[in-house]
């Protein structure tokens, strides 16, 4: 299955999101504020890329939940190797009115858009083609959202909240969750697969 049939985004290799794991970490950590996200709960972010069969590409996590969803991206492993040209440097695709379109990935409007990632269409007064657009990124969109939800029901580890975590330990327990999530399942891409804390 690819992205094309989900949601009509030809080339499009991979769905990228970020969700955020709330810790509650013991007092004697001192300090927390860099872990402070935007409804002030302690936590860590967790980014994926994912295929269209919902397989993990790449996972980042480790970072504070107050980074952004674009420097999570931008600090990633994954951002240094497609810059260089060394990811999503398949074939472009010629759509119909002659345009060629290179790989790429689809995002929120959190992430920047990038010569390789496709974010929606911001305003009140889109046009019909834009408003089109952003529904079939939305559908595209959604299978990262469909993935990480998929995690967090078989790992309750990180499903709702840990209570008084080590922040020097979490991201092993994180590592161990994703990893085993991800040979469990029967398929995944070897090839494309990286994970970074």
């Amino acid at each position: 299955m690819m992205f094309e049939s989900i949601g009509g985004m030809p080339n499009c290799c991979g769905a990228i999101e970020t969700t955020h794991l709330k810790m509650y970490p013991h007092k004697s950590e001192g300090e927390t504020n860099v872990w402070l996200d935007t409804k002030n709960n302690n936590s860590m972010k967790l980014q994926v890329i994912v295929d269209p069969t919902t397989r993990f590409l790449d996972v980042v996590f480790g970072l504070p939940g107050r980074m952004t969803k674009d420097n999570v991206l931008r600090g990633s492993e994954f951002f240094n190797l497609v810059q260089k040209r060394e990811k999503l440097n398949g074939n472009e695709v010629e759509l119909p009115k002659g345009t060629k379109i290179r790989e790429y990935l689809v995002g929120d409007s959190s992430f920047q858009l990038l010569p390789w990632t496709m974010t929606p269409y911001h305003g009140e007064e889109l046009t019909e083609d834009q408003s089109e657009f952003n529904k079939k990124l939305l559908a595209t969109r959604l299978v990262a959202s469909c993935a990480l939800k998929k995690l967090k029901a078989v790992w309750t580890a990180i499903e709702d909240s840990m209570w008084r975590p080590d922040r020097h330990k979490l991201p092993r327990i994180i590592l161990v969750c994703v990893a085993s999530f991800i040979t469990s399942k029967s398929t995944w891409k070897e090839t494309w697969y990286h994970v970074s804390s």
